[in-house]
């Protein structure tokens, strides 16, 4: 009797060891393994753009610490366009949270990211003409299945806008915090999955080509101090 009792203990400390082993929770944070997910670029059309990038898209591994700096201006210059443009974008984050799932499960993926910035969009068109400026961030993730190459879920959540034509607005934020769920989700056992995590970043400005107009717009994720940086990823 006491030898049954024994074997059926066992039996269930053996179901409890194969429940946790099939779990996926985990949490990441820094220092986080992966690779940085940067990149950026400018468009800009006619006479009068200027675009300066100081600080490109960069993630820190080691600490989650993201930075990025852009101020593009344009002006009225009476070319052969409609309209006079420039643009500066990038994204900055990582590409980590690697699993091989263990079993089918619905599951969801939250990230964080701390956000500490200046912003800034001015706009003055000219009589009977347009302007514009604008500076956004966008905080975002997306799931991908590597087995079979496809995505799988997306979050994103809008951080910042600031949209002029006529006025001039500058924002200052700091250690502003996003939480943003992704999911639940169907992961299906056997398949490797990876996460992607990023903030996505624009100026832009434009004005009509004729008359005297002028837009100017620029983003800095703060370099020093009250940094922006990604805290944690979360699978559960």
């Amino acid at each position: 009797m006491v030898a049954t009792a024994a074997i059926v203990a066992l039996l269930f400390l053996s179901s409890n060891v194969t429940a946790a082993a099939v779990k996926n929770s985990r949490v990441d944070k820094a220092p986080f393994k992966g690779t940085p997910y940067d990149f950026g670029g400018v468009d800009v059309a006619g006479c009068g753009t200027t675009v300066a990038i100081p600080n490109t898209p960069d993630f820190n591994l080691t600490n989650g610490n993201s930075s990025f700096n852009a101020s593009v201006s344009v002006r009225a210059c009476a070319d052969l366009y409609s309209s006079d443009t420039s643009d500066a974008y990038g994204g900055v984050g990582y590409n980590g949270s690697k699993w091989t799932q263990a079993a089918t499960a619905s599951e969801t993926v939250t990230f964080v990211y701390n956000l500490s910035y200046t912003a800034s969009a001015s706009a003055k068109p000219s009589k009977g003409a347009t302007a514009s400026a604008s500076s956004e961030i966008f905080v975002e993730s997306v799931v991908y299945d590597g087995t079979n190459g496809s995505e799988v879920s997306s979050g994103f959540v809008s951080a910042l806008l600031i949209s002029e034509s006529s006025g001039a607005k500058t924002v200052h934020k700091v250690d502003q915090t996003f939480k943003v769920a992704d999911g639940p989700t169907k992961y299906v056992k056997g398949d490797f999955y990876y996460v992607e995590v990023f903030l996505e970043l624009s100026v832009y400005t434009s004005v009509e080509s004729t008359g005297s107009g002028t837009a100017s717009a620029a983003l800095t994720l703060e370099p020093t101090g009250h940094q922006t940086k990604l805290v944690s990823v979360s699978i559960a």
